[in-house]
This record gives structure tokens, C-alpha cells and sequence, in this order.
């Protein structure tokens, strides 16, 4: 469970990575973005099966969180209701932001256990490394996709 878990999310990284950095809409970006979702769901339904501590943790509802806006950014293409486009990234996004903040904090709390820092420093540093990149990307997104009346 736990390598299923390990490599669907590697995977699920490096591909968001290029979908974030490639061109939007082609045919690459569509296969990318199929892979991507597969990645992430396998790798979010997963995490649901390994326990910490005995319990869920954190980390849990961030895989929650990132299924939510899976799903979400699925429905947005299949009905392209008013700003799909800028809503569908923000939704994929979103999950890709659950992805590197989970990665952090399991990072720290597995990485680092027995050397004093608290894991959580992890988590909030993984909260920086995702949000201001995303921050940045959607506003220029958000300013392309409204001039172009998308």
C-alpha cells in the first residue's frame, strides 16, 4: 500500500510539474492532465488506507481536499459552465498545492523524526513552496483568461 501510495504520487509530481510548465489545452496537456488525475487518485485513495499513529492525521484531509478538487476540475471540463477554464485550474491546482503540502509534512515527519523539529514546520514551509507559485500563475492566468472572454 504504502509504495503504491509512494510512486502514484512521484508520479502525480512530476507530471503536474509539466503540465504546469507546458502549453494549456493541447493534446499534450489533455493526456498529461488524464495521467495526472489517475496519478492522484490512486495515490489520494491510497493514503486513506495508511495510518499515523494509529489514526488519520493531517495529511488525510489534505488527500480529501485534493479528491474534492479533482473531481471538481473533472466536472468543470465535461459541462464548461461560465469561467470553466480559470475555474477548472484553480481546481487542479489546488489539488497539485494538497500534493506538495503533503509531501512536506510527510517528508518531516518521517525524514526528520528524532531530530527535534517539529514535522509541522515542514508542513507550513510545503504551504509557501506550493501557494506562492499558484498565487502568481493564477493571477496571470486569470488576467489572460478574462481578456480573452474564455
Amino acid at each position: 500500500m504504502i509504495a503504491t501510495h509512494t510512486l502514484a504520487c512521484i508520479i502525480a509530481l512530476f507530471v503536474g510539474a509539466a503540465i504546469v510548465l507546458r502549453k494549456k489545452g493541447t493534446k499534450s496537456h489533455r493526456l498529461l492532465g488524464r495521467l495526472f488525475v489517475i496519478a492522484m487518485g490512486i495515490g489520494t485513495l491510497s493514503s486513506l488506507g495508511i495510518l499515523s499513529d494509529g489514526g488519520y492525521s493531517v495529511l488525510h484531509i489534505l488527500s480529501l481536499h485534493a479528491t474534492y478538487n479533482l473531481i471538481k476540475g473533472l466536472w468543470l471540463v465535461k459541462t464548461k459552465p461560465q469561467n470553466w477554464l480559470f475555474r477548472h485550474a484553480e481546481s487542479m491546482g489546488g489539488a497539485y498545492i494538497a500534493l506538495i503540502i503533503a509531501g512536506f509534512g510527510v517528508l518531516g515527519r518521517h525524514g526528520f523524526q528524532g531530530t527535534g523539529i517539529s514535522w509541522w514546520w515542514f508542513l507550513g514551509f510545503g504551504f509557501i513552496a506550493g501557494m506562492v507559485p499558484y498565487v502568481f500563475i493564477m493571477r496571470r492566468l486569470k488576467k489572460s483568461v478574462f481578456d480573452s472572454g474564455v
